[in-house]
Order: C-alpha cells, then structure tokens, then sequence
C-alpha cells in the first residue's frame, strides 16, 4: 500500500509541513445575511520551508450537523489585511469583493508560494458557495493539499467561520456560530 501511495504522489510529507493556512490563533468569525452570493474567506498563508510550496487543492470541514460549502475558488490578493469576509460580486475575469478593495492577484492552485523570511506576507481568498436562504454552513477546519518539491502534504488548520442565509432565524444564526466555538450574545 505505501509501495502505491509513493508511485501515485511520490514521497509523502509528515505533519502539516512548512505551509501555513489560515488562522491559526483559532479566530471565530460569522457572516450573517449574505444574501445568494458567493462568500470570500479571507486567510492568510505564510511558507517557512526553503522551498517554494504548490496548493493543489482546499477541502473544508463542516462542524457537526452543518455542511460545510464548496471551495469554488482560490486566488491570491496583495492586502486584505482589512477585510473579515465580504460577498463575492464576481469572479471571472477577476475575483470582485463587495466592501472591499482588495486587488486580485489570480488564482492560487499551481501558483508557487515562496519562503517567507516572517509574517504572513501572502493573503488569500477562498471563494465560498452561498449557504441556503434558511440556511447556515459552518466551518471547523481547512485541509490544504500542496507539495513542495516532490514531497506532498495535507496541511489541517483551524478554520472558524459560519455563514447565514438571508432568512435564517436568529435561533440558526446563533447555533451556527456556537457550533465553532463562538458566545452566543447576551
């Protein structure tokens, strides 16, 4: 089995490997009333290894009893640094946020991320599929699949985040966010 696992992918990388993804401090974060659009997660991503890592793919992981929404994009912004999450108002020819001005840099599957001396000097967006109108989806983490060289990772990270339909209640609204670890207000 790992004789066919080593032909499929090569070497397979142990642990999360040098990239990081999103936010590991455990922020817990929610979009309420985001309308049929696609949702833009803002993450950011930072490479410690002496080489250059390659995304592949994003796979995110629901909390329990709620779906998790589809990865519908990727792409790279030079700053973002003041955005939370914001609608998506288009994607094609370039990922246009609603609220904020970040400047799309492209997609970020196949694109090389190079060593960071420090910080989080790369920001991404993954752009979201819409909850349903009545509907919440959640998010607990984020698994990113990327090599670096010929060494292939899956690097898990927490990924906080709930979002609402339009029509949710505020009963839905407020399990969602407590199903990520959010206070429910007061």
């Amino acid at each position: 089995m790992l004789t066919g696992a080593f032909l499929a992918w090569g070497p397979i990388g142990l642990g999360n490997g040098p990239l990081d993804v999103g936010n590991s401090a455990g922020f817990v974060d929610g979009a309420e009333d985001v309308g049929p659009a696609p949702v833009g997660l803002m993450v950011g991503l930072s490479n410690s290894g002496g080489a250059s890592a390659v995304i592949s793919s994003v796979q995110l992981i629901g909390a329990r009893g709620y779906p998790e929404p589809r990865v519908i994009a990727l792409h790279a912004a030079n700053d973002i640094s003041h955005c939370i999450h914001a609608p998506v108002v288009s994607i094609k020819p370039r990922l246009t946020l609603r609220e904020c001005q970040a400047q799309d840099l492209g997609s970020l599957y196949g694109r090389p991320l190079p060593r960071l001396s420090s910080g989080w000097g790369y920001q991404a967006v993954a752009v979201l599929s819409a909850p349903a109108s009545d509907g919440c989806w959640a998010i607990t983490e984020i698994v990113t699949q990327y090599r670096v060289g010929i060494r292939h990772y899956a690097a898990t990270e927490p990924g906080l985040f709930d979002a609402c339909g339009v029509a949710a209640s505020e009963n839905a609204l407020n399990a969602a966010f407590a199903s990520i670890g959010g206070a429910p207000p007061p």
